[in-house]
């Protein structure tokens, strides 16, 4: 039927437009992640080879592999603490974000084809 036919290309449109806006999404988030690299992340990773090279300059050839291998760990750290809390933080929004979506995509799907189940 005709009234059929306007609520498919209805809900066809609306999964087309929630298809670009989660492109456009995905882009800022890439483009955040790029910069928080850059600016946050990066320069810890710097520091922290820095440091192990300090460890290298130290132990010289009088000290032990194993005062090599702690030093070196330790510089490591920061900066692996500082990667792990930005990927569990861009983790956690992404989950946010789909769940949004998806709530979204729901609530258009209801309204547009009640009761009729369709592919997103």
């Amino acid at each position: 039927t005709n009234k059929q036919t306007n609520k498919q290309t209805n809900m066809s449109s609306v999964q087309s437009k929630a298809k670009e806006l989660n492109a456009r999404m995905e882009g800022a988030a890439t483009a955040l992640m790029d910069d928080l690299d850059r600016r946050t992340v990066r320069p810890i990773a710097h520091q922290s080879y820095k440091c192990v090279v300090q460890c290298f300059d130290k132990a010289g050839a009088k000290e032990s592999s194993q005062f090599l291998n702690t030093c070196s760990q330790q510089c490591q750290i920061p900066y692996q603490q500082s990667n792990q809390i930005l990927q569990q933080e861009f983790g956690q929004f992404q989950q946010r974000l789909n769940r949004s979506m998806q709530t979204c995509q729901d609530q258009a799907r209801d309204q547009l084809v009640p009761g009729q189940e369709t592919n997103a």
